[in-house]
């Protein structure tokens, strides 16, 4: 018994790379990942598990643990049944408590009358599924046209630079994850032609607020929505999504989002959205596709592409 444990905890270390100076300790009174692969562990915890298929390594059934070969609870090698998908599956680990502690994200948004990206990070020293202090940095910057009526209808392109850190907190109940964030935010305008009767234009200091909340009704489905609002202009931004998971791949389903630079430009869109598409456990894309109106009355379509990955 000793040498079959031996092995299949050789096995079990080789598979998740286990590092025995870094091993997590179980919940409570549990035992350390570590103290598991001490041999005089060994013999009885496998006798233990081997006499029955409720709880620990079963490599052949479809119960609790690690589950190789089906799609039910835990660490699922094939699946993503349990826990939220964004933003962290793992507060569903007891056992090996991962803490993943940054954030890292970027992306852009195109349309046919103006473009822009953005990059940031999050942190959250307890852990990015846990409750408690997070800190958001935001860099952003874009182009976008209009039409302005001060200039004899002449076009006029603007360019917005803005940059912003936001201490928060992050609530998390009953499924539902909740980040509120307030702080400095930076801006800078420019228009050309210079456009008089813009609301925008220079250099500012103001301050930024922003939520963002996460909820799974059903292990099926989810709800998305984030929003910011700056004394700068003001200006604003706001989304809201629904999805329904696709092959158990990633989530795909409608959404609605408008922004607005003072009265420098305005938007409103709605479209279809794809979200959580994992290619590792802790790299997230997404892609929004739609239909966008503008300030100035024109229709356009849109283009949304997003990347995550958490340290």
């Amino acid at each position: 018994m000793l040498r079959f444990g031996g092995v299949a905890a050789t096995v079990l270390a080789a598979v998740f790379s286990v590092d025995m100076s870094a091993a997590l300790a179980w919940e409570g009174d549990r035992p350390s990942l570590a103290r598991w692969l001490i041999p005089e562990a060994i013999s009885a915890k496998f006798e233990t598990w081997l006499g029955r298929d409720e709880v620990g390594f079963n490599l052949l059934d479809e119960t609790v643990g690690f589950n190789f070969l089906d799609q039910t609870v835990g660490l699922n090698i094939f699946d993503e049944t349990i826990g939220t998908s964004d933003p962290d599956p793992h507060d569903a680990l007891p056992e090996f408590n991962f803490r993943m502690n940054y954030l890292f994200h970027s992306g852009f948004d195109l349309w046919r009358h103006g473009a822009f990206t953005h990059a940031g990070v999050v942190w959250s020293p307890q852990g990015l599924d846990r409750e408690g202090f997070a800190l958001k940095l935001v860099f952003g910057g874009g182009a976008y046209g209009y039409r302005s009526g001060a200039l004899n209808d002449a076009y006029v392109i603007g360019r917005q630079l803005s940059a912003s850190i936001m201490p928060g907190w992050r609530f998390v109940r009953n499924g539902w994850i909740v980040s509120v964030f307030a702080g400095l935010d930076l801006q800078a305008h420019k228009l050309w032609p210079d456009d008089p009767s813009a609301g925008l234009r220079g250099s500012y200091t103001g301050m930024r607020a922003a939520f963002e909340l996460w909820h799974s009704p059903t292990p099926q489905t989810m709800i998305a929505a984030d929003a910011s609002v700056s004394s700068i202009g003001p200006s604003y931004s706001a989304r809201a999504a629904f999805g329904w998971t696709f092959f158990r791949l990633f989530y795909i389903g409608p959404e609605v989002q408008g922004f607005a630079a003072d009265n420098n430009y305005k938007q409103i869109r709605g479209g279809m959205h794809l979200t959580s598409f994992k290619t590792k456990m802790t790299e997230e894309w997404s892609l929004g596709l739609g239909a966008a109106r503008d300030s100035d009355a024109r229709s356009s379509l849109y283009a949304r592409f997003g990347y995550l990955i958490k340290r």
